[in-house]
């Protein structure tokens, strides 16, 4: 118990005890918001394939133009035609990068910045790649994930939770995959998303598409609010230790003593007075009485009356507790401590630090030098 508060003092002293935590839990803070975001959309290094497609390839004459990309902007526009019992166009973005997946398990939601034009709603899809049952090259036996949004205004902003993504009916009645190989979505193994023309896109009309961003999040409430939590019971905790520290080395101030609410200006002259001159070894009641202005017999009574104590007891007090500072926080000869606090004879300063430590002062030091050791 020794060790550990000589350890959180020390800390304190050093104003550590409420810095290096705070960092820490900042540092975190920063960590998480930097790391929270997954973005496909501005693609600044271009690492992500992007293009249009529609069911042309299947005799369908839905039409359908390139991808427009002009700095944080894509767009496209496509005309559904009738022609095709399902007819069908969107933008295809592949999510390999060298042939490897992109993982999104880490992340809570799709995040999606477009304007439509003409749309009632679009679908996006989401495929991953299934162990031991999807081939690249079999489309297929890719595992399908889907969403439908509806549109509620030109230009919207949406964030579409992972969990609501759902296979669709289609895939679940084509698919050859055990059932379970697709208990959960293969988030881990991302090969491409693509959004869509929705259920009740009009035909022949053109539909025209901006996409602004494409962006997988966190949720990071729950992370943030157990930091904020932690940094408030710390500083909590931290003002409970700062009270006991300073109840544990309160004592008699020989610089400065605030007498708040007090009308007795002697005993404030005799205090200050004292505070100066303690280190005097000729220093006395008299001498005290002259350069404070107060009559010597009203010294003692004054003194007990304060602190207990008569006016040998008050000096020692004060001599006795700048010496024990000395003694901590210099390499000062323990006699020339003795005299810069106002002894002049050192068997006496002995015994007197003796009489209040409970040990020599060579016992002191040495006791404060083992204790910052450990």
């Amino acid at each position: 118990m020794k060790k550990l508060h000589a350890i959180v003092l020390s800390l304190h002293k050093k104003q550590l005890l409420a810095i290096i935590p705070l960092l820490v839990c900042l540092l975190a803070f920063i960590l998480i918001r930097i790391n929270k975001t997954l973005t496909i959309f501005p693609d600044k290094e271009n690492v992500y394939g992007m293009h249009t497609y529609c069911d042309g390839s299947e005799g369908g004459s839905t039409k359908i133009t390139d991808p427009q990309i002009n700095g944080n902007r894509i767009t496209f526009e496509y005309t559904l035609k009738k022609d095709n019992p399902y007819p069908y166009a969107g933008l295809f973005i592949s999510l390999l990068v060298d042939s490897t997946f992109l993982d999104i398990s880490k992340y809570d939601y799709l995040s999606l910045e477009l304007e439509s034009e003409n749309a009632q709603g679009f679908a996006i899809y989401l495929k991953a790649f299934i162990d031991g049952f999807t081939k690249l090259d079999q489309y297929f036996t890719h595992e399908f994930l889907m969403k439908e949004i509806s549109v509620d205004s030109i230009s919207s902003s949406y964030r579409i939770n992972l969990d609501e993504f759902i296979h669709p009916a289609w895939w679940l009645e084509q698919r050859e995959t055990p059932d379970s190989k697709i208990k959960k979505p293969h988030f881990s193994k991302m090969i491409s998303m693509q959004i869509q023309n929705g259920l009740f896109t009009p035909f022949d009309s053109p539909v025209k598409i901006t996409v602004r961003k494409i962006a997988f999040t966190k949720n990071t409430t729950l992370s943030s609010t157990i930091i904020w939590l932690c940094i408030i019971s710390y500083f909590v905790i931290y003002l409970v230790i700062f009270l006991i520290i300073q109840r544990k080395n309160k004592v008699i101030s020989y610089k400065e003593l605030k007498v708040e609410n007090d009308a007795d200006e002697d005993i404030k002259r005799i205090m200050n007075t004292v505070a100066k001159n303690y280190a005097d070894p000729e220093f006395t009641v008299e001498k005290l009485a002259r350069e404070a202005g107060v009559s010597a017999s009203k010294v003692p009574g004054m003194l007990k009356k304060r602190f207990n104590l008569n006016f040998k007891q008050y000096l020692n007090t004060i001599r006795i507790n700048e010496a024990k500072r000395l003694l901590r926080e210099t390499d000062k000869h323990i006699t020339s401590c003795a005299f810069t606090v106002g002894y002049n004879n050192i068997p006496h300063f002995n015994r007197t630090f003796k009489q209040f430590e409970g040990m020599s002062p060579k016992e002191y030091r040495k006791k404060q030098q083992e204790e910052k050791k450990d």
